[in-house]
């Protein structure tokens, strides 16, 4: 009896292994690798004059696939739930779509967590429902995540997901591109994880240069930070490159990091504020690049708990970095409480100016100028000689 026993649970262990490589075989062979850069198809036929002349309004959102709202909690974050209800889901659809309806004026539009055809949204085509309400602007989509079955939770796994970022605007989009990180997960955890990327859209100006929009959504759940390093030095290389050129360039999104300066004493709102490690390094980008965000509002919530105003966590990680040649005039967190998505979304005002780029320029050629007449005074006093124009 003993014998049979051991058999039957030798047999037993010996199919669930069986199962697990199969799986970890298909799900390598399925496994979603793009390339480092993949050009993109925008899609829409707007084409409105862009006003080079006045301010531009940006939106950035992480409408956390439409499944994230207020009563929800998340097991990646310490919460119990993979997916909201049906009824829950189609609530938070309709709030997201009416909100962003009424901001379809706007310049640009940065949506992050946007779904395709996942269990964890119902099968629903969130980018065409996306793209009929705002049937008047174009659009670009970058694929970030593309797994054919999650495994975890094990008691309800959240199954097939597809998911990407979209950028919108009235304007003419001209290149863009989806721009791969270097860094990822190790395997065989990537097989079943985002690979996460920035959406890069370029607009051709009437005075020879270019507004680069770049959407970006970093990862969150990286506890040694390798990840994270690796995104802000290939996002590093591409803004100091675009403005190098004398471009225009604006990054925003949801950085899944507390911007540089943050302090949850600032809060006004009445949320229970959080920092998040590690801390945003401060020299990460030259003094003369401005950090939009408002710092007495947050714009995430933790989803360890369905949202209690005071007593869940809150912080921001939703903002914007802006080049020396843009006027940052206004940022805004829209105060919608969670309702609708773990996010908040946030607007920004700007204004395309060549002043800055000019004061840096000549900022940094007076630099110059003090560094040579330090010099020449330097070999004044050890050789004797004049020093040269005076």
């Amino acid at each position: 009896m003993t014998v049979k026993i051991i058999q039957i649970l030798s047999w037993i262990a010996g199919l669930f292994l069986l199962i697990s490589i199969s799986f970890i075989i298909w799900a390598s062979i399925t496994d979603f690798k793009p390339l480092l850069r993949m050009e993109l198809s925008p899609k829409g036929n707007a084409n409105q004059p862009f006003p080079e002349s006045r301010e531009l309004n940006l939106l950035s959102w992480n409408i956390g696939y439409c499944g994230l709202g207020k009563e929800m909690d998340f097991f990646y974050d310490g919460g119990k739930q993979t997916r909201c209800s049906i009824e829950q889901y189609q609530q938070y659809l309709n709030g997201i779509f009416n909100f962003l309806s009424s901001q379809s004026h706007l310049d640009f539009c940065l949506i992050q967590e946007v779904d395709v055809d996942s269990k964890r949204s119902y099968y629903t085509q969130q980018e065409q429902m996306l793209i009929k309400a705002f049937s008047k602007l174009n659009s670009v989509y970058a694929e970030n995540y593309n797994v054919g079955f999650v495994p975890v939770p094990l008691q309800s796994p959240m199954g097939k997901v597809s998911a990407g970022m979209m950028t919108f605007s009235p304007y003419k989009i001209g290149e863009s591109y989806r721009l791969g990180f270097e860094v990822n997960y190790d395997w065989p955890k990537r097989l079943f994880m985002l690979d996460r990327c920035l959406l890069v859209t370029r607009l051709q100006l009437e005075n020879g240069k270019s507004l680069v929009i770049v959407n970006l959504h970093n990862s969150a759940f990286d506890d040694d930070g390798r990840l994270r390093q690796g995104e802000l030095r290939t996002l590093k290389t591409l803004l100091l490159d675009e403005y190098s050129k004398g471009n225009y360039v604006i990054a925003g999104g949801d950085w899944n990091q507390n911007p540089p300066g943050f302090k949850k004493s600032n809060f006004t709102t009445g949320d229970a504020a959080e920092l998040i490690s590690p801390p945003f390094s401060k020299d990460f980008m030259p003094s003369s690049w401005k950090w939009m965000f408002d710092a007495k509002s947050p714009s995430n919530r933790f989803l360890n708990e369905a949202y209690q105003k005071g007593k869940t966590l809150t912080t921001i990680i939703d903002y914007f970095i802006v080049s020396p040649n843009i006027e940052a005039l206004s940022v805004k967190t829209f105060p919608l409480g969670f309702e609708f998505s773990d996010h908040n979304p946030v607007m920004i005002s700007v204004k395309l100016s060549d002043e800055p780029w000019q004061r840096q320029i000549q900022q940094d050629t007076l630099k110059i100028h003090q560094l040579q007449d330090s010099i020449q005074v330097l070999l004044h006093k050890k050789t004797g000689r004049k020093p040269v124009g005076k």
